[in-house]
């Protein structure tokens, strides 16, 4: 009888296991899939991007045609309003945010 009980407990240890294991698993899925899209549409071309004054009108427009810089030939000052305005969801991605989103 008590090694019965104890296959029991086993058995249900077993279930509770493997249904955590396929939990983690789908949410592991859907994590995934769900950045992956968003990354795959970022590699498609970001478009024109349009910087705005503090009066709300626009001040100057990006578009395709875009070279980089290296770091130090941006202004201090530009670089960390770019940092304060691009990255509201900080404490809610892993370190880079591929989700793309509208400042407002």
């Amino acid at each position: 009888m008590n090694r019965l009980r104890s296959r029991r407990v086993w058995k249900r240890i077993a279930a509770v296991l493997a249904v955590g294991l396929v939990a983690g698993a789908a949410v592991s899925v859907w994590w995934v899939v769900r950045y992956g899209v968003v990354v795959h549409r970022l590699t498609r071309g970001v478009g024109d991007t349009v910087f705005y004054g503090a009066d709300g009108r626009p001040w100057f427009r990006l578009d395709e045609q875009r070279h980089d810089v290296g770091l130090r030939d941006i202004a201090l000052d530009f670089q960390h309003a770019v940092v304060a305005i691009e990255d509201r969801r900080f404490y809610s991605h892993p370190g880079i945010d591929p989700m793309t989103s509208t400042p407002g």
